[in-house]
């Protein structure tokens, strides 16, 4: 899926442009932000996944569904006149398998992400080049040309905030003596039945 967000106040005005024969390997979404515009007072963008782009998503991450995921943020340019600062929160409802009893479970993610572009031309030198400051501020991203894309973004963070373990509420593995291991599904009075089978 390709979609381009045009210049315009709030950025409210985006363009759907259909790739159809995209790489599920690739990122499944570009959504990219043109920034000649962006002047220094943050200017909103926002996006929600359309049933087609929810569908590539699921396939690209490997997950059970996507129920939903969207996104909103601002852009502003720094005090410098050259620097974009990116705001984006991230947020998504998805079923994964519980790692346990391999049923669907939902998990959520809730990110906010904070980044800096520069032109390649103003980006520091290489890491072998710096004394790395642990507590310094983090390295701007380079700025390509065309702005920056956001749906790329989402996408790397999204798969990065998943739950590496989903796990169903109350669902447990319990070992008997001989170490053989057995689902159980927690409920009020699965102590209480537990006691009576040590009895």
């Amino acid at each position: 899926m390709v979609r381009a967000l045009r210049p315009g106040r709030a950025f409210q005005h985006p363009v759907l442009v259909m790739q159809r024969d995209h790489d599920p390997k690739d990122i499944p979404l570009s959504l990219r932000l043109p920034v000649e515009e962006v002047d220094a007072s943050p200017q909103p963008f926002s996006w929600r996944a359309t049933a087609e782009e929810r569908a590539a998503l699921k396939a690209w991450l490997g997950i059970e569904d996507v129920l939903d995921a969207a996104f909103d943020g601002t852009l502003r340019r720094r005090s410098d006149g050259r620097s974009i600062e990116l705001v984006l929160n991230l947020k998504a409802k998805l079923l994964q398998k519980c790692v346990i009893t391999l049923e669907p479970v939902q998990t959520q993610v809730d990110e906010t992400i904070r980044l800096v572009y520069t032109p390649e031309a103003d980006a520091s030198p290489g890491c072998d080049e710096l004394d790395i400051d642990p507590l310094a501020e983090d390295p701007p991203e380079v700025l390509e040309e065309g702005g920056i894309d956001v749906g790329r973004l989402g996408c790397e963070y999204l798969s990065l905030a998943l739950d590496p373990y989903p796990r169903k509420p109350g669902a447990k593995v319990t070992y008997d003596e001989d170490g053989s291991g057995a689902v159980e599904e927690e409920h009020p009075f699965a102590a209480l039945e537990r006691l009576k089978r040590r009895n």
